[in-house]
């Protein structure tokens, strides 16, 4: 049993990470900006303390981080598509921050950040002749949002050899599942599920033979869960990917979600995007060696997970017309 911080906990990845951390009577702490707009699951509400703060402009972090075990580092004020719009906001906002949470963590005695990065862009086009990516070849980003996150890798890194830290770093492919928001147009599995339950058009860029490596979302939380308590060894690097290892075009995305939905989508097809890599499956034989993980969901039993989750997640937010997050700000530490 440990205590743990959640940065970015009300989101995606940060919710399904806290149900299952609760479920073995770890203490957590949710630290996310806007909670008081979004739903949180029940069980998140009653269990862990929460915190209603900004990231990148707050400064008084430090009361919640000290005496913790762990950092779980999930913010980002970029995604692939955004990170081009304003060039200057996430090298201003994400890099710093980054520094000033390690050195937060080195004067409060908290050795391990777990830093999710992004497997998908780190590693760039590559050679064409690459079928999965590991984590020790060339890492080549070709948009700012992959740059930024190798920046931050790289910096977490540093702190490990200098200040003998044991600061982790996750390369999650493409996660789906349950509380991932289609609005925020991130997450194709989402998207695409949204657009054709709503009888709106899907839209692709480029001819839709472009493969991603696509990982359910409750795989994701196992495998952090795994690195939080991870035995840290010092001739390992500590790069870990994480994703199925299995590639699938959009075409395939869009056809499996037809066919579970038995809905056809209406599809355009726009031309494709300087910023999207081509190709990304990840060689996870490393994180199986080292860590015990295991992608146990595939993708056709992962997206008929997903809709069964999100129909609940419908009736939640029916059944809550006054959201219930706004009804129980006094469980907030405002900042």
């Amino acid at each position: 049993m440990g205590k743990y911080i959640l940065l970015g906990g009300a989101g995606f990845i940060g919710q399904n990470l806290a149900r299952l951390l609760l479920t073995t009577n770890n203490q957590i702490i949710i630290y996310d900006r806007n909670i008081s707009e979004k739903i949180l699951d029940t069980n998140i509400l009653e269990k862990c303390q929460i915190v209603e703060g900004n990231f990148f402009e707050d400064n008084n972090l430090g009361k919640y981080v000290n005496n913790v075990d762990c950092v779980v580092h999930l913010i980002s004020s970029v995604s692939p598509q955004t990170s081009m719009c304003d060039i200057y906001s996430g090298y201003e906002k994400d890099i710093k921050k980054a520094i000033e949470l390690c050195e937060l963590c080195k004067n409060n005695s908290i050795k391990r950040i777990v830093f999710i990065s992004s497997g998908g862009t780190i590693y760039g086009n590559g050679n064409i002749n690459i079928k999965r990516y590991s984590e020790d070849m060339q890492t080549n980003p070709i948009n700012n949002y992959g740059i930024i996150k190798l920046t931050i890798e790289k910096i977490l890194l540093m702190y490990n050899e200098i200040y003998n830290m044991e600061n982790i770093i996750l390369r999650v492919s493409n996660p789906y599942g349950v509380w991932q928001n289609p609005q925020k147009n991130i997450g194709i599995i989402s998207v695409f599920l949204d657009s054709i339950m709503k009888d709106k058009e899907v839209i692709i860029y480029g001819d839709g033979n472009t493969v991603r490596d696509y990982v359910e979302i409750d795989d994701v939380c196992k495998a952090i869960e795994s690195v939080i308590s991870y035995k840290f060894k010092q001739d390992v690097c500590p790069i870990f990917n994480i994703g199925s290892g299995v590639g699938h075009s959009i075409n395939d995305i869009l056809k499996t979600i037809e066919k579970i939905t038995e809905k056809h989508a209406n599809v355009e097809y726009l031309p494709s995007r300087a910023i999207d890599v081509k190709s990304n499956v990840l060689d996870i034989n490393k994180a199986k060696k080292i860590l015990n993980y295991t992608c146990n969901t595939d993708i056709e039993s992962g997206i008929r997970k997903f809709i069964e989750q999100k129909e609940s997640l419908l009736l939640l937010r029916s059944n809550n017309e006054n959201n219930p997050i706004k009804n129980k700000l006094f469980l907030f530490n405002k900042i």
